[in-house]
Formats: C-alpha cells, sequence, structure tokens
C-alpha cells in the first residue's frame, strides 16, 4: 500500500513538472524575436523532363534564413516542391540574394533636471 502511495505521489509530481514546464517553454516562444531571418535567397533552376528529354522552363524557389547557406538550402527545398514526377531540376542560380539588418535601437534622451 506504501509503495502504491508513493508511486502516485512521484507520478503526479513528475507530471506537474513537465506541464509546468511546457507551459513555459511555449510561453516564452510564442514572441518571435525581431529580425530573426537575416537573409533572403531566390534561385532559378532549369525544369528538365526526363523521358523524352528536354529542358521545359525555369521554376524558381525563396528561401529565408540566419546565414547565407540556410536560406539557400530553403530555396532550394522551395524549388524541389514544385518539381513534378519525371522531372528534375538542374543548373540553380542564385536571381536575388537580400541581407536585412536591424535598425539602430532608439536612443533614449535622459531628462535634465
Amino acid at each position: 500500500m506504501a509503495r502504491q502511495l508513493v508511486r502516485r505521489t512521484t507520478l503526479a509530481a513528475l507530471t506537474t513538472t513537465a506541464v509546468l514546464g511546457l507551459l513555459t517553454s511555449n510561453a516564452s516562444a510564442a514572441e518571435p524575436e525581431p529580425f530573426a531571418r537575416k537573409w533572403r535567397v531566390v534561385v532559378k533552376c532549369q525544369l528538365v523532363r526526363i523521358n523524352p528529354y528536354g529542358v521545359l522552363k525555369y521554376i524558381d524557389g525563396t528561401g529565408t534564413g540566419t546565414t547565407y547557406n540556410s536560406a539557400e538550402t530553403n530555396a532550394l527545398q522551395h524549388v524541389d516542391t514544385k518539381v513534378p514526377v519525371g522531372h528534375y531540376k538542374r543548373h540553380c542560380d542564385d536571381v536575388l540574394v537580400e541581407r536585412f539588418i536591424a535598425p539602430p535601437a532608439p536612443s533614449v534622451a535622459l531628462a535634465a533636471g
């Protein structure tokens, strides 16, 4: 009887701790940090049909990220979503690369007095 009481008490304490941990972590993650994504990349790739072989058109994709490489990877993954079955992409080039710089923090004027 005593073991069951200890198990139930321990289980209740662990459950409460886990729930409180989830609530506090979600509350802080609700507001994204401004200017968290600093790069934007647009890529253009050829869309090639496998059979019969031929270049059909160009497709583009956009990606953002905290670094240039992560933004480019996200852009290439966006292009992958546009490639139909029986086709593939090749010769991807950057069309647009933008870097966003956070505006300076507003200065607080001290009141003389």
